[in-house]
């Protein structure tokens, strides 16, 4: 139940890093991240880890905003290189690949070619999706859903009229076509509609549970 470094019990007592002077960056510079390399400053850099270290922690666990590997790879490098030499692990989250949601299989294969860190001891751990949160309950991805939700329903109900036989009513467009449950209806759930929401919820659970293992096992390949 311990990580183990050198044969000895390992813990991590880490942060969520991120340079002093990026809290202070307009928005559009913020979003380019840490890493960009028109935000990238190595000495304040080398002052923060120096810092962290100072105060007992041992790992640094970063962000990665950019979609274009050539603004990011020379920063992470240096990044990689100060935290080595200060004896901090590093946390990596570039979730703009490894989300499992939509993951690119690709471009973790490139990430790793081009940075290097595959055997790294630096590299302590991927945060594979930075703060996922409620996003899977998003209006905005019920025609994302809908079709693996008939799926669901068809190959757990048998068809779709077996299942609203067994939990009530289901969701449509206004074209008629199932479709995924609003988000209200998680904020303020009806007890009428119990049935129908724990089958939603049983299946997002499956379709995260499968996303989050093909994404993992793919990363495996590489590192």
């Amino acid at each position: 139940g311990n990580f183990k470094l050198h044969g000895e019990n390992w813990y991590m007592y880490g942060i969520n890093y991120f340079p002093l002077y990026q809290v202070s960056l307009e928005q559009n510079d913020y979003w380019r991240g840490t890493f960009d390399k028109s935000n990238y400053i190595a000495s304040e850099v080398e002052k923060d880890l120096a810092h962290i270290r100072a105060h007992g922690l041992n790992t640094a666990a970063v962000r990665v905003d950019s979609n274009a590997f050539e603004n990011v790879i020379d920063p992470l490098r240096d990044f990689f290189c100060r935290c080595a030499r200060l004896g901090l692990k590093v946390m990596l989250s570039y979730c703009n690949i490894t989300n499992p949601m939509s993951f690119s299989e690709a471009g973790f294969a490139e990430l790793m070619r081009l940075l290097d860190i595959a055997d790294d001891p630096t590299i302590f751990s991927y945060d594979i999706f930075w703060e996922c949160g409620a996003v899977f309950t998003a209006d905005i991805h019920a025609g994302r859903w809908a079709g693996a939700w008939r799926a669901w329903l068809t190959d757990t109900y048998g068809d779709l009229e077996s299942a609203e036989q067994s939990i009530g009513a289901l969701d449509r467009t206004p074209a008629g076509q199932i479709t995924c449950p609003p988000r209200r209806d998680f904020e303020h759930p009806d007890p009428k509609l119990r049935a129908k929401m724990t089958a939603y919820f049983r299946f997002l659970s499956d379709m995260a549970s499968r996303k989050w293992n093909d994404a993992v096992t793919a990363m495996k390949k590489y590192d």
